[in-house]
């Protein structure tokens, strides 16, 4: 038994300090969607097999629809501070929206649609995967709504990219 202590010690401080567990619990951010830069994920094509950005303005006007994660960053660095002080935000009605029963009543039969379809939900996750890869690299946190209703009330908002690379102490 003895000759145990000092393993199980090892382990179990090991498993306390290991940086995984700290990554296990997601950093989040309540926001208002007024106060940030935020892209949305849309389908592409009628097949909702593509998905692709765009971005709207403070008024809700069209703005850019960037093709590639480079150039959704090269964008946000481009508009006034004041809307990216927030880092940058994935708004999407379909991609890390819990299957629980007050978001999937709120949805139409489009969104709904979108929300089961497989070949959607892979496109969507592809592009979001790519905007992060390059986001990591380029310093900028990207954030997405956990939640379909936002507006410009606070909503919570889920940290997608490395917080070590992204955040600023």
């Amino acid at each position: 038994m003895n000759s145990l202590l000092p393993s199980l010690l090892i382990l179990v401080f090991s498993l306390l300090l290991s940086p995984a567990r700290a990554a296990d619990k997601p950093v989040t951010k309540r926001l208002r969607m007024d106060e940030c830069f935020h892209v949305w994920v849309t389908p592409a094509n009628e097949a909702c097999d593509e998905a692709h950005w765009m971005i709207f303005n403070d008024q809700n006007r069209f703005e850019a629809s960037p093709e590639t994660p480079a150039a959704v960053i090269t964008y946000f660095r481009s508009v006034e501070a004041t809307r990216t002080k927030n880092g940058l935000i994935i708004y999407s009605k379909t991609h890390s929206i819990p299957d629980e029963k007050d978001e999937i009543k709120t949805m139409n039969a489009f969104q709904l649609k979108l929300y089961r379809l497989k070949a959607w939900r892979d496109a969507e996750n592809k592009l979001v995967e790519a905007l992060v890869t390059e986001a990591n690299k380029e310093g900028v946190p990207v954030w997405i709504n956990t939640t379909r209703y936002v507006g410009n009330r606070v909503a919570t908002f889920q940290l997608l990219t490395d917080p070590k690379l992204t955040l600023k102490k």
